[in-house]
């Protein structure tokens, strides 16, 4: 490819920009090749050479795509200007390891490993953070790590994975923060809204969650033969999963369980799922929408997993509106619960 001429250093993508273009490469099932760097570029490249690369980079196999302003690294003491298509973002040490994914000669981009911990060493709070890394791990996208909302897709990287590369790079930075709330991680959601039910039910209490622990994500439960009978299948995938307690939570968004044929196949599969024991719990967006619903349901699958009860003050019930709103789930036209509304 001869864009390598428009080049008289490294380009190095980070951040966001490096998950978009590590998302590029998985949507063409593609494994990128994994480099070392023993020097960082000094300086940004300049918008009119950037926006030619761009456009050259998206028109390769496979095509390469992210979004203006991109986030490119570099390595020296001049700080330089953020400007519509770039956001420079300057490091004193270049990471050791083979840490950066060869896009083109002279082209590289920080792994997504690395990247998120570019973007957590930014994060103010953290459940920007936990939302973030949800959807890495994840297999959907939105426009933290996308350009658009994409369903189906594969995970940017593990919670395996994240805590070997913490294990073995514990003084970049972001990996403190990362380390802190990776516990509160789980692969495999599919969607934004199981993230933030997920969360508004297993956050400790202190967070404004529900501490009823946090569940496996689309889980799979093998189908017995009554049950594939039942079902018309093998196996199932469960949103949001406690497998030991046999408790499933289905969210029914608006888009995926529309017409008569989905709601057939549902109702199929929960009852496949009831005959070998398991608790079933539809959640639909409306019903996660407000706060006062989502809390019964939450009630609801306490006394299922048999958890300890914990006194409701209005402390908590501030916390608990606090998080459902900054999660993104509330709906503003919906009611307070009745603990707040005094």
């Amino acid at each position: 490819m001869s864009n390598s001429s428009l080049l008289a250093d490294k380009l190095v993508f980070c951040g966001k920009t490096a998950l978009e273009i590590a998302h590029s490469f998985n949507d063409a099932n593609i494994d990128a090749t994994r480099s070392p760097l023993s020097a960082l570029p000094k300086r940004p490249l300049p918008d009119p050479t950037l926006k030619q690369l761009a456009g050259r980079l998206s028109a390769t196999t496979p095509p390469i795509r992210f979004s203006f302003p991109a986030h490119l690294l570099f390595h020296g003491d001049v700080r330089h200007k953020q400007t519509l298509l770039r956001i420079p973002h300057r490091c004193t040490n270049t990471p050791k390891g083979r840490h950066f994914l060869k896009v083109d000669k002279n082209v590289y981009a920080a792994s997504a490993n690395l990247a998120l911990c570019q973007m957590a060493d930014e994060a103010k709070e953290m459940l920007d953070l936990l939302l973030l890394l949800w959807e890495a791990c994840g297999i959907y996208r939105t426009d933290l790590t996308w350009m658009e909302s994409t369903y189906e897709t594969v995970p940017l990287t593990s919670v395996r994975s994240l805590t070997r590369f913490m294990s073995e790079n514990p003084k970049i930075h972001g990996a403190g923060k990362i380390r802190r709330v990776l516990h509160y991680v789980r692969d495999r959601s599919a969607s934004v809204r199981e993230t933030q039910i997920a969360l508004f039910l297993g956050l400790p209490i202190r967070y404004g969650g529900f501490n009823l622990g946090l569940p496996q994500m689309n889980h799979r439960v093998d189908a017995s033969q009554e049950a594939r009978l039942i079902g018309g299948r093998s196996h199932f995938r469960c949103d949001l999963c406690w497998p030991d307690q046999k408790i499933d939570i289905e969210y029914q968004s608006d888009e995926s369980h529309e017409g008569k044929l989905m709601r057939i196949k549902d109702s199929r599969r929960t009852n496949a799922l009831i005959s070998m024991g398991w608790h079933v719990v539809n959640v639909t967006n409306n019903e996660a929408q407000s706060l006062a619903t989502l809390e019964r349901i939450a009630e609801h699958v306490r006394v299922l997993l048999r958890k300890r009860s914990h006194p409701a003050t209005r402390e908590t019930s501030i916390r608990r509106l606090h998080l459902h709103r900054r999660l993104g789930i509330a709906r503003d036209d919906l009611a307070l619960p009745s603990s707040l509304q005094k």
